[in-house]
């Protein structure tokens, strides 16, 4: 089991999946190495062999069912017609202007059936119809890939997608199609309509939402505000129902089911050893129920699991070394959740569980009586999570919590003891419509305690961001480094966690390393091009200097790639602040992101066709370091005279000459504008190396005369796959490459950086070279 863990958890690594012919192959080399180790036991080697034979197999099968087994692909990037059921809970709220939701597919345009449902996720703009979770409908759905925008340092949305194994996005269309087949909402759905219904009718209930989160996992309903508070402090795992809650109620009902069950056996006069069987199978259906409540996530199915596996076990008396049970359980995850080893949550329960079990072996309590003892115990377990922990939420989130272990000592106890239980007599209750308005109350006065401590913990103790003056690389080893001090001096165990750490500390130096350039010198001029759908928006480094052009979308007060794109990669790389700011023209999806800039970067000079951005006017960078220095030459080609900057014909051209290579950024510029560039000779005489192609590859752009002009190297067309305007449109994408150019899809290929440092231009891209995933392969690139 061992060696297939260890085999299947690389797969997260993989760039590419073998064919699957290869799985069989490996499944039937197997078989004969298990029956060796039957027959022979001598054989030592054959058990491990046969473990990671399987291990192979498995990431095959199951990477290549998500790639290949799950949707027609010849429908996707097309409007399809939809039947499913719907497997997310909607709330109506005013204005509802757009919601978001899974869809379980039931039949995929002419397909009927599925052996194992897909999901697909979709958002629908101004529903024109009110649908519940359990609901069958019908929708008309533009269907795309799971390709999202693929940035480093950011938040990994393909990744996420594929560990909840969701195969597709889309947008429901306007259409007479869409319509509801069968109303059938789930009892989760009208649980929470129930719960949520009691704060009108109420009238003063506040923390609801909170309530919600505790009681049903359903956490829309908080706030940016909350979520950030709850990550300040390092609580968020008590609002997101987990292992943890499961494991607390399956407790709860064990000793609730120890009384009933006792006093029903003394009642009747049963006998007292099927009494333990009985209570086992209370909580195993109890824990069921739970689970089915809070919406069957994996981490809660993982824990679900783990109580029927140990209740079994105690049925049937079987006495099971706590390592084994682990190995078991972890083995099943991997069988049964293949895709879940993507995700953050899986990582953060498995290593939570192994520094239990750490603390455990190191630090054993043995038999505890007294409550003082327990209390005594929990304190010290609490502060060793909380500090161990600090590595993975500081390399997740970027903030170090500070209040945490204060934080997590008083409301742990509290919410688990008080809280939840009061939330699960109110589920209860609502599945059995019993009108509690003075519970109610209670659970929202004691949920009120929970959020102003939580407040005043962070005003009092604020978490600490990463700020780029701190390697995370280094942070990491200084904690790695840490959990050996607390171990015996040379003893077997000893020995063999520190082999463990060992590869740890090799893998962060040789892995991480790519991520945070540690080691390796900073490079002295990059030009990185971001990936913002269809937008622009790109930085040139030049040593400890950087200069922004254009922001890429972005709406104030709701999202910005600003926010989600430029200001963690500018953390990282430790730019604390901008040199120059160059907006092209004023089109959304190239200065959508200014609100945000002027609130989340500092920077000292911004230039807009309006003001500066206009022919004749240039700027100089000069960067020394350890042996020569860099100078940059900035030179605006377009237009010839300050504009309002609202047509695409006003963007601001720019010519950026380094000492090994030439730059243009053309803005979204069409034929007419390249024509007076071409006659007015601004682009006579130059070596242009790499191209941001104008108007991201439109057909309006990039003229025969124009391209055969220039003649880039690289050409970059700045949009997502697909562009929902066709671009780059083949006849653009046919000129560049007459003139041999190398063609780089923003969309396709994720971030795009070049190292200009040598005269070598080095190019490395997101999917390609820095992440390179075989998750990665989208439908339409696997067709080709």
């Amino acid at each position: 089991m061992i060696a297939f863990i260890a085999i299947f958890l690389t797969g997260t690594l993989w760039p590419s999946i073998p064919h699957i012919s290869l799985s069989f192959i490996a499944i039937f080399i197997a078989f004969p190495c298990m029956l060796a180790r039957t027959f022979r036991p001598y054989i030592t080697l054959s058990t491990p062999i046969a473990g990671a034979l399987l291990g192979f197999s498995w990431v095959c099968i199951s990477a290549n069912w998500y790639l290949y087994g799950q949707l027609d692909r010849s429908k996707i990037h097309q409007q399809v017609l939809i039947e499913a059921s719907v497997g997310s809970i909607i709330i109506e709220e005013a204005p509802f202007t757009q919601i978001k939701f899974l869809l379980k597919v039931n039949r995929y345009g002419v397909i009927k059936s599925f052996i194992n449902p897909p999901e697909i996720l979709v958002s629908w703009r101004k529903p024109s119809f009110q649908i519940k979770q359990g609901d069958v409908v019908k929708l008309y759905v533009s269907v795309k890939d799971t390709a999202g925008n693929a940035n480093p340092y950011t938040f990994n949305y393909q990744e996420w997608l594929v560990s909840r194994n969701i195969v597709a996005t889309g947008s429901v269309i306007d259409s007479p199609s869409n319509t509801i087949v069968r109303h059938s909402a789930s009892q989760r759905q009208v649980l929470l309509d129930k719960l949520l219904g009691k704060n009108t009718v109420e009238g003063s209930l506040f923390y609801m939402p909170w309530i919600a989160a505790l009681s049903l996992g359903y956490r829309d309903k908080l706030s940016k505000q909350d979520w950030a508070l709850l990550q300040s402090t390092g609580t968020a795992h008590l609002f997101s129902i987990s292992g943890m809650h499961l494991a607390l109620v399956a407790a709860y009902c064990a000793v609730l089911g120890k009384y009933v069950f006792g006093l029903i056996f003394s009642l009747f006069r049963l006998h007292n050893t099927s009494m333990t069987s009985a209570n086992l199978c209370f909580v195993v259906i109890s824990s069921a129920t739970y689970a089915w409540l809070s919406g069957m996530e994996v981490p809660v199915i993982r824990a679900l699991i783990a109580v029927l596996v140990l209740s079994f076990l105690a049925i049937f008396q079987r006495n099971w070394a706590i390592r084994t049970k682990f190995i078991c359980l972890l083995f099943m995850f991997c069988l049964l959740f293949p895709y879940s080893v993507l995700g953050i949550s899986f990582w953060l329960s498995f290593t939570a569980v192994l520094l239990i079990l750490f603390y455990m072996w190191r630090f054993p309590v043995g038999e505890l009586s007294a409550f003082k003892d327990k209390c005594l115990a929990f304190v010290k377990l609490q502060s060793f999570l909380s500090l161990s922990t600090i590595p993975i939420t500081f390399s997740v989130f970027g903030t170090i919590s500070v209040s945490a272990i204060l934080a997590n000592l008083l409301l742990v106890p509290f919410v688990s003891f008080i809280v939840l239980p009061l939330c699960v007599i109110l589920l209860v209750g609502l599945m059995l419509d019993v009108n509690m308005p003075s519970l109610f109350y209670l659970v929202d006065f004691l949920m009120q305690m929970v959020v102003t401590s939580l407040g005043f913990f962070d005003l009092c103790l604020p978490a600490i961001k990463y700020s780029g003056d701190v390697s995370v690389v280094s942070t990491l080893l200084t904690f790695s480094l840490g959990l050996l001090i607390l171990l015996p001096i040379w003893s077997p165990k000893t020995l063999s966690l520190l082999g463990g750490v060992s590869v740890w500390l090799v893998y962060l130096y040789i892995f991480a390393d790519n991520e945070f350039d540690i080691g390796k010198g900073a490079k002295n001029v990059t030009f990185n091009v971001f990936d913002v759908g269809h937008g622009n928006a790109s930085l040139l480094r030049v040593g400890q200097s950087a200069l922004l052009f254009d922001t890429g979308a972005g709406k104030a007060h709701e999202y910005s790639h600003v926010e989600q794109v430029l200001q963690p990669f500018l953390r990282a790389k430790r730019v604390k602040k901008l040199k120059h700011v160059f907006i092209s023209h004023f089109d959304q999806d190239h200065a959508g992101g200014l609100f945000a800039l002027h609130q989340k970067i500092d920077f000292e000079q911004l230039h807009t066709p309006q003001q500066t951005c206009v022919k004749g006017n240039h700027w100089e960078i000069s960067e020394d370091n350890n042996t020569s220095t860099e100078q940059i030459f900035i030179k605006a080609l377009w237009p010839l005279r300050p504009s309002s900057g609202n047509h695409n014909n006003e963007s601001c051209v720019l010519m950026i000459e380094t000492k090994n290579a030439n730059i243009l950024l053309a803005g979204d510029i069409e034929k007419s504008a390249e024509e007076h560039l071409l006659a007015s000779g601004a682009l006579d005489k130059l070596d242009i190396n790499i191209l941001i192609a104008p108007h991201h590859g439109s057909r309006s752009s990039s003229s025969l005369a124009f391209v055969q002009k220039i003649r880039p190297d690289f050409v970059i067309f700045a949009t997502s796959n697909p562009s929902r305007w066709g671009h780059p449109h083949s006849e653009v994408v046919s000129r560049y490459l007459r003139v041999e150019s190398k063609i780089l899809h923003v969309g396709q290929l994720g971030a795009i950086e070049f190292d200009l440092s040598e005269p070598q231009i080095k190019l490395s891209t997101y999917r390609e070279h820095l992440y390179n995933r075989w998750y990665f392969k989208s439908w339409a690139a696997l067709e080709q």
